[in-house]
Parts: C-alpha cells; structure tokens; sequence
C-alpha cells in the first residue's frame, strides 16, 4: 500500500486554487477496479455539482473521492499506524513486522 503516499500534496497554495490542485485532479484511478460504498446522498450531491462544475467534468467523484483519502492518510499517517498498532502488531501503511 505504499503507492498511498508516492504523491506529495501541494502545500504552497492556498484557497481556491489549492483547494483544485489538490482535490480536483485526475488520478490513474479506474473507478470499476475499485469498490462500492455507500456515501449520505446529500454529500453525493455536493460532490457531484463539485466535480461537474469546479472540477469542469474533467474529475469524476471516484477521483475526488481518491484525492482526499491520499492526502487524510498522508496527513494523518502516524496517528493511524499508531491506532492500528495498539490492536494488532502489523504495519498497516506497508510490510508486516
């Protein structure tokens, strides 16, 4: 799983364009390889006018959706790993100890 943080965010920029930079981007991303889940339907409404309008229909919700779970882990990479640890011995982010 390390391919979660082989990219870097960028940092550097602030407010809108940040917020496109880092979000409302394409990724490799093949949502059909991926798995169902289930979202609240008024967040799936917001993403999706996000993603058409903001996202000018180049970025699907899959990708969004994508985007922020890599930049939460990577900002959040020790207190998870710490997490998991406390209830199982392997390192969740990569190779078992």
């Amino acid at each position: 799983m390390s391919y979660i943080f082989s990219k870097k965010t960028e940092k550097n920029l602030t407010g809108t364009e940040g917020y496109k930079n880092l979000y409302l981007k394409e990724t490799n991303l093949i949502a059909r390889n991926g798995k169902s889940v289930n979202i609240r339907k008024e967040y799936h409404r917001i993403i999706q006018k996000l993603t058409q309008v903001a996202g000018g229909n180049t970025v699907s919700i899959s990708e969004y959706l994508d985007n922020i779970l890599r930049n939460h882990f990577n900002e959040n990479k020790e207190v998870i790993q710490k997490l998991y640890e406390e209830a199982c011995p392997k390192d969740i982010f990569g190779i078992d100890k």
